[in-house]
């Protein structure tokens, strides 16, 4: 049973019913769905009291005592997740940082395998195409900051057994640490495909 007072409206009495539910069933979140409307609590009205009953089959019941009277109510609550998402619409090749991300919550059965959970596994990362505010992102929808630029200047690190060459080279695409590339070798004119191994460095290996 929960007890506080203060003018309280009806979608905050639904965020109240959805912690107590929380602090019941020691879930991370749910949403909740009224079996009936909930009735308008006027504005000058004090809530004095808020006992919620969580029956089984996802069930509970909610009583909501203000100086009007008492109201009842009774719905069905869902698991859900936090997840991250973004404010605002993310274009291509933006670098997602923490004041661009919210936190929202979804029915923990739409939350697939591949989503990501964490803000800081978001923050840093660059968006590898259009991200729309409010949707879960998923894995595949970015990358981490790239180690190259597109049209940077790069070090050309040739390996063969114990050979050692450096020359310099212009990437023709963004690189991310471990990603293989091309790059043109500004010496010869050449193509070359090269691993990115650090910012701004490409090993490429000899056969």
């Amino acid at each position: 049973m929960m007890h506080f007072s203060g003018a309280v409206e009806p979608d905050r009495v639904s965020s109240v019913i959805s912690h107590e539910i929380e602090k019941q069933r020691g879930l991370e979140a749910v949403l909740v769905r009224f079996d009936n409307k909930i009735k308008k609590i006027d504005s000058t009205d004090q809530v004095e009291e808020v006992s919620v009953l969580v029956n089984g089959n996802n069930n509970f019941s909610a009583i909501v005592n203000t100086e009007d009277g008492e109201s009842v109510l009774s719905g069905t609550y869902y698991e859900a997740v936090r997840v991250p998402v973004l404010q605002q619409p993310t274009k291509n090749g933006t670098v997602i940082t923490e004041d661009a991300i919210n936190m929202a919550i979804f029915p923990a059965n739409q939350v697939k395998n591949n989503c990501i959970l964490k803000k800081e596994d978001l923050v840093g990362k660059v968006a590898k195409r259009r991200i729309m505010p409010g949707k879960m992102i998923r894995e595949n929808d970015i990358e981490v900051t790239p180690l190259i630029k597109k049209g940077e200047a790069v070090v050309v690190r040739y390996t063969n057994n114990n050979l050692l060459i450096e020359t310099t080279g212009i990437s023709t695409e963004v690189g991310v640490a471990g990603k293989i590339i091309r790059v043109k070798n500004v010496a010869s004119n050449k193509m070359l495909h090269g691993k990115v191994v650090a910012p701004g460095v490409v090993e490429v290996h000899g056969r």
